[in-house]
């Protein structure tokens, strides 16, 4: 017993508290500096939500449907890809939805790839008036076997996310947002 008292001198002891410290205080940086990132991300989590939209004249009667796509989230968001789905064929604007639909070509629009959307910013893809074409796009709009969509986008970190009507869930990775090559 006295051989190993011996060989732990005061000196020994001190160094091997001393590295022990230096680890255990590694850690609690690592493990803060984690905490700091993942708050970071969540500082600018942006939230697509798309939703249609009935709107008139003040007088209660309706003259326009519109598609509305708004930023819910905290920060921006870099719309990569939209894919609105019809009849088998997938489309990225849904004014290609409404003339293939209706056979009309009578609206206005906005394109939203490639677009920056602000925090609580909204776009309108497209703006139809309540005429017979566009009564029927707005059925097919929200009948949700009909139109299918879904809009993939990043934020200013490269989250990844995907967005189908009120539904936005994050991706595990970005493989999604690629465009498919012609």
């Amino acid at each position: 017993m006295s051989k190993i008292l011996e060989k732990l001198n005061t000196d020994r002891i001190l160094s091997i508290c001393a590295i022990l410290i230096g680890v255990m205080t590694l850690i609690v940086y690592y493990v803060q500096t984690r905490l700091l990132m993942e708050q970071q991300h969540a500082n600018v989590w942006p939230c697509i939500e798309l939703s249609g939209t009935n709107f008139g004249d003040g007088s209660g009667i309706k003259e326009d449907f519109k598609i509305n796509v708004i930023n819910k989230g905290i920060g921006p968001a870099l719309i990569k890809k939209v894919e609105i789905k019809y009849k088998g064929k997938t489309y990225n604007e849904f004014c290609n939805v409404y003339e293939v639909a209706t056979e009309s070509n009578n609206y206005s629009k906005s394109s939203l790839e490639g677009r920056t959307m602000a925090s609580n910013e909204t776009v309108n893809p497209i703006q139809i008036s309540l005429s017979k074409e566009g009564h029927k796009f707005a059925q097919l709009f929200y009948n949700h076997d009909s139109i299918q969509t879904k809009i993939y986008y990043q934020s200013v970190y490269g989250k990844c996310y995907v967005s189908s009507g009120f539904d936005a869930k994050e991706l595990p990775d970005c493989r999604d947002l690629e465009k498919p090559k012609k």
